[in-house]
């Protein structure tokens, strides 16, 4: 009997002390159009606890016990709302319908870490994809010295290297099309030579780059092209100058003997409203198969920025790059076809005094490639409506190169020299209007190209000189004239741009 009154008093207590619980449901629509709000945030005071909204806009809360409590509704770009309740049941239902703010916050952009959509000032429509810094930073060294190795990360993008670190030539796809036929610009700036047509993309050090943009297709009109849009559009983009005194120091190794030096220095701002950085690098390694060195490679690089009170701001980069490199040998079809017997096959080491065996001597295929250039950027901004830009550049690119071939008459050795000076001016202005933005452009350039074939026998003692092959002398000045407009314009939901570029080529 004492035993059972014992479990009876136990119970009676574990009863008293079973924690009160009472829900408290709703649904939270929009007031104008009664659409269910997901994601509605739901807070109750006096507890701080608090949920948000399903997808059918249906939320549920629990208070711990009976009394009067205060529930607030707010969403993003809707008034928020309160409302007190007594809880005096196990469930009380309470529906909220928000009223949408007069002024509901612009566009947001979100700047992904590695890859992400991408389109520029003006554009209404994501038309192309970056790489940040950190994913470039993922590539590795591939992705250092090469603009092209930093984009094999991209979908529809197809890179054919002789090497692992992008020092030598590459052949490069975009959409099934050779880059001879896609542009690449820095800052705004074209990047491209002749001899051979398309990009220089080893020139710059990528440790210096903020993304790296690709507009495969429709690319937009005042992205400058250069050679041509047809596969797609590379567009650069500089890490600015720092706002505080930063060291960046990078020192990688690898296989091949390869070694590569990286410095950046930012030097914070050096007076009011000035910042600069500079960097030098220095990277080297052998060919993976046969005997030469693809380097050394050096870079220096820096830039400026200046911002005035007076909406004005002006940019200076410049960038210098020389290397030299030993070339790799072409397999014919027959050889590639029987890949397992001459995956290695390659260049001589020597000279035997066979001009037969001496075409195919190492030192009779090398070159050396300088390019220098310098942009400078000068925008004001006359109200948040109208900005007018500058942009002006030089740019020159000096290569020294040999060649082995075979001729009927015998071996000679092709020296290749080509001296290209371009120079270039871009003025632009963004505004918008009515609701609609719009980009107006000029792009100018004036250019020569002087290039020179000096040919040269293979004899047993070495080489005979023979004389020009090919020979230009300027008579005049090669001229692009590019105007071009962009206008876009976002009605609700639906978006849309359109451009138009007049391209005229005068060849002396």
């Amino acid at each position: 009997m004492n035993f059972r009154f014992a479990i009876l008093i136990t119970f009676l207590f574990l009863v008293s002390h079973i924690p009160y619980s009472q829900s408290i449901t709703g649904t939270i629509t929009d007031a104008s159009t009664e659409s269910p709000l997901r994601g509605a945030n739901i807070t109750v005071s006096p507890g701080n606890t608090g949920t948000v909204s399903a997808m059918d806009g249906t939320f549920k809360i629990f208070v711990p016990e009976p009394g009067k409590y205060t529930i607030n509704c707010s969403f993003v770009g809707y008034f928020s709302e309160e409302k007190t309740v007594k809880t005096d049941s196990k469930t009380v239902i309470i529906n909220f319908q928000l009223m949408p703010a007069p002024h509901p916050i612009g566009e947001v952009v979100i700047e992904g870490q590695i890859t992400g959509p991408v389109k520029r000032a003006g554009d209404a429509l994501y038309t192309g994809t970056a790489i940040t810094t950190h994913g470039i930073s993922l590539m590795g060294a591939s992705a250092s010295n090469s603009v092209y190795n930093s984009l094999a990360i991209m979908p529809g993008i197809t890179i054919e290297g002789n090497d692992p670190y992008g020092l030598s030539e590459k052949t490069v796809r975009i959409r099934g099309i050779r880059s001879t036929f896609s542009g690449m610009t820095i800052e705004g700036f074209p990047n491209y030579g002749i001899m051979p047509i398309g990009a220089r993309d080893y020139i710059y050090d990528m440790e210096n780059m903020k993304s790296v943009s690709v507009y495969k297709g429709a690319a937009p009109s005042d992205l400058g092209t250069a050679t041509g849009s047809k596969g797609g559009v590379v567009e650069l983009k500089y890490n600015k100058p720092a706002d505080s005194v930063k060291v960046g120091l990078k020192q990688a190794g690898g296989s091949s003997s390869y070694l590569r030096s990286f410095a950046r220095i930012d030097m914070g701002k050096l007076r009011p409203n000035s910042k600069a950085f500079i960097s030098l690098s220095r990277t080297r390694a052998d060919k993976w198969k046969g005997p030469g060195t693809l380097g050394p490679r050096y870079n220096a690089a820096f830039g400026i920025t200046q911002n005035f009170e007076n909406n004005t701001t002006i940019e200076v980069f410049g960038n210098y790059n020389i290397i030299d490199r030993h070339h790799f040998k072409e397999l014919s079809y027959q050889e590639a076809s029987d890949i397992a017997n001459n995956y290695d096959k390659d260049f001589s080491s020597s000279q035997t005094g066979i001009p037969d065996q001496d075409l195919n001597y190492y030192n009779y295929n090398k070159g050396e490639y300088i390019n220098r250039d310098l942009m400078a950027m000068a925008s004001h901004r006359f109200s948040p409506a109208v900005k007018i830009q500058l942009k002006g550049y030089v740019s020159s690119e000096d290569a020294d190169y040999n060649e082995s071939v075979k001729r009927a008459s015998g071996n000679f050795v092709l020296n290749r020299m080509r001296d290209i000076n371009r120079a270039g001016i871009i003025p632009e202005m963004h505004g918008r209007s009515m609701g609609y933005k719009y980009t107006l452009g000029y792009w100018y350039e004036s250019s020569d190209n002087n290039a020179y074939v000096f040919n040269s026998r293979i004899v047993p003692t070495g080489l005979e000189m023979i004389g020009y092959g090919y020979y230009t002398r300027k008579a005049d000045l090669s001229k692009i004239h590019s105007p071009y407009l962009k206008v876009a314009n976002t009605i609700g939901r639906f978006r849309w741009q359109a451009g138009l570029k007049y391209f005229h080529y005068r060849e002396p």
